[in-house]
């Protein structure tokens, strides 16, 4: 469980958005597709770069027999929210670039899988926060998928940094 959790760092890829952005644009003034994937991808490395030491933390913690004590569920639920917070400044990043227009459907289906994701991930957070285990791992799962889903639509959209898993 702890390390699909561990891959919120993943998910938060898939919180971007499509306002404006210095992405290349084709000779219609639409950005291109490449162009679009390489800057968010740019981003998502960028964050994957930030994120590492939460992700080493967490897989450290949910290796330990800390992680049982309520010492040990608190440092979880902190770093939980630490990645949370640190997807959503990434996802704000990526929010600033405008998608192509015929790919803003699956780019808002990334976007929104990946809010929701980060969501449960909160929850799941706030849950272990409040003792309530049952809820945790309940939330903690959804996140899970959600995690798993962000990265299919981002891989399937073609991003190499955004949409991997590691």
């Amino acid at each position: 469980m702890l390390c699909a959790l561990a891959l919120v760092g993943c998910a938060a890829a898939g919180c971007g958005g499509g306002s404006s952005s210095s992405v290349a644009a084709s000779s219609a003034g639409e950005p291109t597709k490449a162009a679009y994937i390489a800057e968010a991808d740019a981003i998502c490395q960028a964050y994957k770069e930030t994120s590492e030491p939460l992700d080493a933390e967490l897989k450290e913690l949910g290796e330990s027999e800390d992680l049982e004590t309520p010492r040990g569920k608190m440092h979880l639920a902190e770093l939980l929210e630490e990645e949370v917070t640190v997807g959503r400044e990434e996802g704000q990043k990526i929010e600033t670039l405008k998608p192509p227009s015929e790919d803003a459907g699956i780019i808002e289906r990334w976007i929104d899988v990946g809010e929701e994701g980060l969501a449960k991930i909160s929850g799941a957070a706030d849950a272990l926060e409040e003792g309530e285990g049952l809820k945790y791992k309940e939330l903690a799962e959804e996140g899970e998928v959600l995690v798993q889903q962000a990265h299919g639509i981002a891989q399937g959209y073609g991003f190499k940094v955004c949409g991997s898993e590691d």
